[in-house]
């Protein structure tokens, strides 16, 4: 395994992947799965029969990451889509058993990152029964073959983790835009918050008005709740950066009711040293989602008065 780790490029995951992109997260996670097992074919020359990489052992993978936003049911489409075509061009005779040799196929696996719907699993059933059933039977599938759709992120969770500290993933945060409505709930479900970081924000010298105290509230609570949507976007996708992000911010709220008593905090401050500390503890988060935590940190720590800054 440790042969491969020099080849492991530094992968940046947007909030909105991409194929390509998608497609060389997969392979990178496939090839610490399986070293040199794993043989992967480019498909700028020729096509690659329905296949972008396939194991020794008889596992057949492909990766798909549909445009743009979209429902449930419009990834689902998508989804059944993708394997109709991909799944067409894996009965190739001639050019599959180019590609594979004498490795049998036993699993031919859809890797998407989000694997929600129930009718893609009935196609892959239904399609898996139609390869099966091909007179003659392709020469290069076991008896047991079948399709499936897979959650990468769940799917290849292992070597996810191991990629991310190796420093080898950067994954940005899902952007969600904030409402005023949202705002306005927020405020009004947490008063007592929302009167602490008032009152803090009161005391800076540089808020000489009311509507600029506002402004700045308005902004900071922004932020906290981007922070939030951030959080739980890395605990549905890569728990483990979420799990660390919240430890993080965990102990540096503790160490605050002790420097708040000590010395004199200041708002910039304190968020570029936890910027900072995020970004060296946790080296696959987004740098642009780590500043977004960092100001989101900082209002939490206002509102719950850890932190009682002086400027």
């Amino acid at each position: 395994m440790l042969a491969w780790e020099a080849l492991l490029l530094v992968i940046t995951l947007g909030s909105q992947i991409d194929g390509k992109e998608w497609q060389e997260y997969v392979i990178a996670l496939l090839f610490i799965r399986y070293a040199t097992d794993l043989i992967e074919i480019p498909d700028q020359d020729k096509g690659d029969g329905g296949l972008e990489a396939y194991s020794l052992s008889g596992h057949a993978y492909q990766c798909y990451a549909p445009e743009g936003p979209n429902t449930v049911p419009q990834t689902a489409a998508k989804h059944k889509d993708k394997i109709n075509r991909d799944l067409n061009k894996f009965k190739n005779v001639a050019r599959v058993s180019q590609l594979i040799g004498s490795t049998k196929i036993s699993r031919w696996l859809l890797v998407v990152p989000d694997h929600c719907s129930a009718d893609v699993v009935a196609h892959c059933n239904k399609k898996t029964n139609e390869i099966r059933s091909l007179s003659p039977t392709l020469p290069y599938i076991t008896a047991d073959f079948q399709a499936l759709t897979v959650s990468g992120h769940k799917f290849l969770a292992p070597e996810c983790a191991e990629l991310a500290s190796k420093g080898g993933l950067l994954v940005e945060a899902a952007e969600h835009v904030v409402e005023e409505t949202e705002l306005s709930l927020f405020a009004e479900q947490n008063n007592e918050w929302t009167a602490n970081l008032t009152r803090k924000l009161k005391k800076l010298p540089t808020l000489s008005t009311e509507s600029e105290l506002a402004e700045l509230r308005s902004k900071l609570l922004t932020m906290y709740l981007e922070g939030s949507n951030a959080v739980q976007f890395y605990d549905d996708n890569f728990p483990n950066i979420g799990e660390r992000v919240r430890i993080l911010k965990q102990r540096r709220a503790k160490a605050l009711e002790i420097d708040s008593k000590l010395n004199a905090q200041t708002i910039a401050g304190t968020r570029k040293a936890f910027e900072s500390e995020l970004a060296s503890s946790v080296p696959s988060l987004g740098k642009s989602t780590a500043s977004t935590l960092s100001y989101a940190a900082v209002t939490e720590w206002m509102m719950r008065c850890p932190l009682d800054p002086r400027g």
